[in-house]
């Protein structure tokens, strides 16, 4: 079929339409909405090239493994040089340098949570704790307690006593102060009682301060564990707490 209008294309418009139709002007595309036989013609360079780009399919490109040495930066040198040449004007190559560098970068790791400074309570020695008991709440003269820690300014009484009620345990009352603030200011502040040498288990037990600076953890078992008050500045801890059955 042949168009034998005026207006018929010519095998260079033919080809633009395959290629590049936004190259066309606009009576050529409508000359080719229109035509049959324009649109036949066309349609034949358009299988024309297909078949061309199955058999050429990137046949100048390099192979993919220096194309993944390139993307690793293990080439140097002239070749190298050649294929950053080909990969800038080739959108595959491009395509693929860009998969194999995600590749080769290294994981994103999350960003490990902020460690909180740790307070380490020191142990007083047993003169300036013989009178600490009055002011816990339940407080008494047992052997070896109450206790007076003392870190940064920071002063704690602890105190061993029988658990009430016929639970299990013992009781630890804690009285908790501090120069520089009231005791209102530590109310609601979290006391935990941790196992020694276990950091992943979780808090045996859980307590908050009052509004006296006051505490009680009830029915503690014998053991060995650390004492941790969350205070907004950092942990203060007390290591290896002993406690007998």
């Amino acid at each position: 079929m042949d168009c034998f209008t005026p207006d018929a294309l010519h095998e260079d418009d033919l080809i633009i339409s395959v290629l590049d139709p936004q190259e066309l002007s606009a009576e050529a595309r409508q000359h080719l909405a229109e035509c049959p036989a324009c649109a036949e013609r066309a349609a034949s360079y358009q299988r024309v090239a297909q078949r061309l780009s199955a058999r050429l399919y990137r046949w100048d490109c390099p192979p993919t493994q220096e194309i993944s040495d390139y993307a690793a930066g293990f080439m140097t040198g002239k070749r190298k040089r050649e294929i950053g040449a080909h990969v800038r004007r080739c959108p595959r190559c491009a395509e693929e340098v860009a998969i194999s560098r995600q590749f080769f970068a290294p994981p994103v790791t999350p960003a490990a949570a902020p460690v909180r400074p740790r307070l380490i309570a020191q142990l007083m020695p047993r003169r300036i704790t013989e009178a600490t008991g009055a002011g816990l709440r339940g407080g008494g003269g047992d052997e070896g307690w109450p206790r007076q820690y003392q870190a940064d300014g920071i002063s704690l009484s602890l105190h061993r006593a029988a658990s009430t009620m016929g639970g299990a345990g013992a009781m630890l009352l804690g009285l908790i102060s501090r120069a520089d603030s009231s005791a209102e200011d530590l109310s609601g502040v979290e006391v935990r009682l941790l196992v020694t040498g276990v950091p992943d288990l979780p808090a045996l037990l859980v307590e908050q301060i009052d509004d006296l600076g006051n505490f009680v953890l009830s029915d503690v078992p014998a053991g060995r564990f650390d004492l941790l008050i969350a205070l907004p500045e950092g942990d203060l801890v007390i290591e290896g707490l002993e406690l007998s059955g």
